[in-house]
């Protein structure tokens, strides 16, 4: 019967056969019905939790809820099918995107008990870059001011979970630093979120550079960091230059009801853009002829439906 369940499941996978997966359930369910008469039954625990992926990537929810269930009702061990069957339910219990702060809260559990359980085995880390992935499409919703300082606890736990498992993906690692700075300055916590935000800075300063101006940006809009020494940052790069003077006119224009900006800032942004600009073209004309720029590592996040991928 096992191999028959997994020949279907096969089926039903490679060629999205709703058909074949319907015939995996089937004996699925004969096989649960069986166990509870006293007979043990001859299949592996695993197949419900495949059986339950491939029911959520064909739309199937209500197998993919009732395979999950009977997984769980057979006390699993900790493995990586039961981070798949956490990452399965937490995609089944996403609620819309304008459900409320307490209605994601079923499903960041979900993904973070998957997280809580892989980074205990290497074998098994990839599936918390995975749960990261899934995570952050969940709670997207909530990444816009007066909701996201609910994500505190949360994102929290998995940025650190990411930096214990040392993920080599050094961009998304740095994706999420930067919203957990946004989401702890929507909360109030500004000591803390200038305290993070040092640490951020010199992760990003060691692995990924390119993104250090996204998190100047921060830093200026929030003043996380001494006025003096953003200044002294900003002549280092005209590209900080820019957003050290756009940011704080962006700061008056806040404050307009206690300081009115002056028409100079502009005419001093414009000019900085104009220098950028300059700079960069006379780059481009001295430098010799050369082989494109090589193609970063390819995007590792996953597709919702198949949360069990490894990425390369």
């Amino acid at each position: 019967m096992e191999r028959d369940i997994r020949q279907y499941l096969t089926e039903a996978k490679e060629r999205q056969d709703s058909g074949a997966l319907q015939s995996a359930y089937r004996l699925l369910e004969n096989v649960a019905v069986v166990g509870t008469s006293g007979r043990t039954p001859r299949i592996a625990p695993e197949l419900y939790v495949v059986c339950a992926e491939a029911a959520l990537q064909l739309g199937c929810l209500e197998i993919s809820t009732a395979c999950l269930k009977m997984y769980f009702e057979g006390n699993p061990p900790d493995n990586q099918f039961l981070c798949r069957a956490y990452l399965c339910r937490g995609q089944l219990k996403s609620p819309p995107a304008t459900g409320s702060v307490g209605d994601f809260e079923e499903a960041v559990l979900c993904f973070l008990k998957a997280i809580e359980i892989s980074k205990h085995e290497p074998r098994y880390f990839f599936l918390a870059f995975n749960a990261s992935v899934l995570y952050l499409q969940t709670v997207r919703p909530l990444l816009q001011p007066g909701r996201c300082r609910h994500l505190v606890p949360s994102l929290r736990q998995v940025v650190q979970s990411l930096d214990e498992v040392a993920d080599q993906d050094h961009s998304w690692r740095a994706e999420l630093m930067m919203h957990l700075i946004k989401c702890l300055v929507d909360a109030g916590e500004m000591e803390d979120a200038a305290s993070f935000a040092k640490v951020t800075e010199e992760f990003m300063k060691s692995h990924v550079p390119h993104l250090y101006p996204r998190l100047f940006t921060l830093l200026v809009q929030h003043k996380l960091t001494e006025r003096d020494v953003l200044i002294e940052l900003s002549r280092q790069w005209t590209t900080l230059a820019v957003i050290y003077r756009i940011q704080e006119f962006n700061n008056k224009l806040e404050e307009m009801n206690e300081v009115e900006p002056t028409k100079e800032e502009p005419e001093q942004i414009f000019r900085l853009l104009m220098d950028c600009t300059e700079a960069s073209a006379a780059a481009v004309d001295s430098s010799p002829p050369q082989s494109p720029t090589p193609i970063q590592p390819a995007d590792r996040s996953v597709a919702p439906s198949d949360p069990n991928k490894c990425p390369s």
